[in-house]
C-alpha cells in the first residue's frame, strides 16, 4: 500500500503522517499504530512488526514538528488526575459551603427584635384572675438577667434575691382597673423568692418582693396596684433546685377606697383579706397620721404609707405607746418632691404565720 502526498505528489510506502517530500502533516500521529503502514503495534516495540518501519513511541515532540504525541498510558494518568482535582475542589467548596452556613447559624448575633420574641416565648401568659398557671425552672434555661436586664441596677438594697444568674420562671398578667388590692401566689415542691416587675415601654422596674409567705416556703404577695401590665418573677431560693410552678393571682379589694378627710374605721382582716389598703392625696406641707388599735392581743399590726409606684415614704410598727406593742402609729409630713396619690396599707407586722383580727383605724390629715 502507497499513499500519494497531495501537496508534492511524493508516494509513501504505507500511511505515514509526514511527506517525506515537503514535510506536509498528512494525519495526526497515533502512537499505537506504524506511521508507514499504519499497522497496530505493541506499546515499547522498536519497529514495526509489519513493514519493519522503526517506532518513535512516547515521543513528546515528533522529528518533524506537528503536534506532540503522549502515550495512552500518560494520557489515562494525566486525565485521572484532572478528574480527581476537580472532584476533590468541588468535595471542598460543597464542605465551605456547609460550614459557612453552619456558622451562620450558630454564631449569628442575636438581634433586639429576637429577644423580644424570645421573651414572648419563656414568659407564661396568667392574663386569667384565680386560675392557677404553670410554667417551669428549668437548668440553665431562662436566667433572670435574660428576662429582666436591669436587675442589678433596680432591684432595691432590702431585696438580697434574686440573683441575675438563677434560673426562673415569669407569669405575665395585665390589670385593668383604677386601683385594687391584688394578692399573688407561688408554689412548688422547693423553696421559691417572687418579684413582681411593672412592665411599660420603657422595660420593667421593681414593684414588690416576697421570699416566704404564711406558709412558708411558698411567696406570697399582697400589694396594691393600679392600671398596667406586671410580671411575676419565680425563682429558687438559692437557684440550685428546679421543677414545675404553679402561680395565681386573684384581686382581693376591687377599688381602694380614698380618703379625704379626718375618720374613724374598722377593717377585718383574715387569710382571705391579709390587709387593708386606702388612698389618700399627698399635699406639701401637711402631715398626715394613720393610727392602728388592734382588737386581739395576738396581732401585731404595721402600717406603711407608699407612692403609687411602690416607693416606701414612712411606716410604723410599735407606735408611741409602749404599752401596747400590738398597736402602730404613723405621722408624716409631706416634702416638695412628695405630692401625689399615695397608698396607706395596714396589715400584721409579720407575713410568716400571721395572726389576723380586727382593727380600728384612725386617719389624721393635719393643716399645712
Amino acid at each position: 500500500m502507497a499513499t500519494k502526498c497531495p501537496e508534492c505528489g511524493h508516494v509513501s510506502p504505507g500511511d505515514p503522517r509526514v511527506c517525506p517530500g515537503c514535510g506536509r502533516e498528512a494525519r495526526r500521529y497515533d502512537p499505537s499504530r506504524c506511521e508507514f503502514c499504519g499497522s497496530r503495534v505493541t506499546f515499547g516495540s522498536t519497529s514495526c512488526g509489519n513493514c519493519g518501519a522503526p517506532l518513535q513511541q512516547g515521543s513528546e515532540i515528533p522529528e518533524q514538528g506537528g503536534t506532540p504525541t503522549v502515550s495512552h498510558t500518560a494520557t489515562t494518568i494525566r486525565t485521572g488526575c484532572i478528574v480527581a482535582v476537580v472532584v476533590l475542589m468541588a468535595i471542598v467548596a460543597g464542605v465551605v459551603t456547609l460550614l459557612s452556613r453552619s456558622s451562620s447559624v450558630f454564631t449569628r448575633e442575636v438581634t433586639s427584635a429576637e429577644t423580644g420574641v424570645k421573651l414572648e416565648e419563656v414568659v407564661v401568659d396568667a392574663s386569667l384572675p384565680d386560675s392557677i398557671h404553670t410554667g417551669y425552672i428549668e437548668e440553665d434555661r431562662n436566667t433572670v438577667e435574660s428576662i429582666w436586664p436591669r436587675v442589678l441596677t433596680d432591684l432595691p438594697d432590702s431585696c438580697y434575691y434574686p440573683s441575675p444568674y438563677d434560673p426562673c420562671v415569669a407569669f405575665r398578667f395585665n390589670f385593668e382597673g383604677r386601683r385594687a388590692l391584688v394578692k399573688l401566689e407561688a408554689s412548688a415542691p422547693i423553696d421559691l423568692v417572687m418579684t413582681l416587675l411593672r412592665e411599660d415601654e420603657t422595660g420593667l422596674s421593681y414593684a414588690a418582693w416576697n421570699e416566704d409567705g404564711p406558709t412558708g416556703r411558698d411567696p406570697m404577695i399582697v400589694t396594691p396596684l393600679s392600671e398596667g401590665t406586671y410580671i411575676a418573677l419565680v425563682t429558687c431560693l438559692g437557684g440550685w433546685e428546679y421543677g414545675r410552678v404553679r402561680f395565681i393571682w386573684s384581686v382581693v379589694m376591687d377599688d381602694i377606697p380614698l380618703v379625704t378627710r379626718d375618720t374613724t374605721f374598722s377593717v377585718s382582716l383574715s387569710n382571705a383579706t391579709p390587709m387593708a389598703c386606702f388612698d389618700i392625696d399627698i399635699v406639701r406641707g401637711r402631715t398626715y397620721s394613720i393610727r392602728t388599735v388592734s382588737r386581739s392581743p395576738n396581732m401585731d399590726s404595721f402600717v406603711q404609707l407608699t407612692t403609687q409606684e411602690g416607693s416606701v415614704l414612712s411606716d410604723d410598727d410599735s407606735g408611741r405607746n409602749d404599752n401596747c406593742w400590738g398597736d402602730a402609729h404613723l405621722s408624716f409630713t409631706a416634702g416638695p418632691l412628695q405630692e401625689g396619690r399615695a397608698f396607706v396599707v395596714v396589715r400584721p407586722y409579720s407575713t410568716l404565720s400571721p395572726s389576723y383580727s380586727d382593727m380600728e383605724v384612725v386617719f389624721t390629715i393635719g393643716s399645712p
